[in-house]
This record gives C-alpha cells, structure tokens and sequence, in this order.
C-alpha cells in the first residue's frame, strides 16, 4: 500500500492547469516598435543573447497585404529567460528603432466562447 503524503506534497503533485492550448503566458514576450527590415533570425538571435533559449518567433503580418505589422510575439523557454530578456532588450535600439519588450497579455475569451464552452 502507498504512503500517505502530506497535504501539501499532494498539492505540488497536481497536473498544470488546461490552458486551452495556449502558452504560459510568463514566457510569451510582446516586441513593439519593430522595423519593417528587422528579420526573424535576427530578433532570434537578439533574444538569445546571454544564454537565454527561444522556443519561438512569430513576426505579425497583415493578413491582406502580408506587410509586418510592426510587432512580434516571442516564447521563451523559462519564465526566468522571458524577465531577463525584457530586462535587457526593453529600450533596446535594433535597426534604428527603440524596441519596447514586455509580457504578452492573453486577450480575452469572447462571450461567445464562454457560451460554447458553457454548453459542453
């Protein structure tokens, strides 16, 4: 029979909340005020400086036109490599702009979500 653990240790034990398939918000990054000439490999590797690891890196389009938008989203691996980036990239001058890094917020579910999800 297995031993009975502590309260608290049950706790630590439980699986992460569902996030509906979306990403730590901790580790998703907002990049604003980013140059039309800035390239994707290049915000990589401005993010990865000082040993720092990158999941991913979405520079946004416009859907239409597929002109950039002038922002991107990137995810960090850790929450701690997300708050050191925007430590040190936030005010940051890449191809003649001033970068303003900070975390991604998640937008709102719409109340129609809320009604289908109520439904199921």
């Amino acid at each position: 029979m297995p031993a009975l653990l502590p309260f608290d240790s049950r706790r630590q034990m439980r699986q992460p909340a569902k996030t509906n398939g979306r990403q730590n918000v901790a580790t998703k990054i907002h990049v604003s005020n980013l140059s039309s000439s800035t390239a994707e490999n290049a915000l990589r590797t401005l993010f990865e400086g000082d040993s720092r690891t990158v999941e991913r890196v979405a520079i946004a389009t416009d859907r239409e036109t597929g002109e950039r938008r002038g922002f991107a989203l990137v995810q960090m691996t850790t929450p701690e490599d997300a708050k050191a980036a925007i430590d040190a990239l936030n005010g940051r001058e890449v191809d003649g702009n001033a970068l303003a890094v900070r975390l991604a917020r998640i937008k709102p579910a719409s109340p129609a979500a809320s009604i289908v999800d109520a439904r199921r």
